[in-house]
């Protein structure tokens, strides 16, 4: 029932919403372009070895400054990367480029996370809140996949639109909880 962890919970949902959407349609349309079951693979690595590169940035940036910039920072980022995703989906240097900042962008955000919970639990819930932040992870994930699964049929980038709301959704949240 409190602000702040309604918020930390928009945050852990609404983005993981838009990357769970990502995922799926990363694999479909690079599928689509290469036409081999190698391309999506490849990508995946590649996307995810500098995605991880930039989780330990973004460490390093909170233990130093706080959470206050990498959330405000990852957030904006991972809208701005949503939009330009959208539009150069039916391209696949755009998929790999905007693509790969996106999830270094959702990935980011992620890593903040852990202080973000800690920051609003007390010591008699901080278990409840871990628990409560997976299932809203868990549950943006399915809604992800399963949005993009339907949407992608109608319009390629349309999931990425969709998601680019929910990451606009992301960003107020962001912005609220760390004032």
């Amino acid at each position: 029932t409190r602000p702040q962890v309604r918020l930390l919970l928009a945050i852990r949902f609404l983005p993981t919403c838009m990357w769970g959407a990502a995922l799926l349609a990363f694999s479909y349309l690079i599928y689509v372009e290469t036409g081999t079951y190698s391309g999506p693979a490849f990508y995946n690595c590649v996307s995810l070895f500098i995605a991880a590169c930039a989780q330990l940035l973004t460490g390093q940036f909170c233990d130093r400054f706080g959470l206050r910039v990498p959330i405000r920072v990852a957030s904006i980022s991972l809208l701005i990367c949503a939009l330009l995703t959208a539009i150069f989906a039916g391209s696949l240097l755009g998929l790999w480029i905007f693509g790969i900042a996106m999830t270094s962008s959702a990935w980011s955000l992620s890593t903040t996370m852990p202080a973000l919970m800690n920051r609003v639990s007390s010591a008699g819930d901080k278990g409840r809140i871990v628990g409560a932040a997976h299932v809203a992870w868990g549950l943006g994930m399915a809604v992800g996949q399963l949005g993009a699964g339907w949407l992608i049929k109608f319009e390629p980038s349309a999931c990425y639109y969709v998601g680019s709301l929910f990451c606009a959704g992301t960003v107020v949240c962001a912005w609220r909880i760390t004032l």
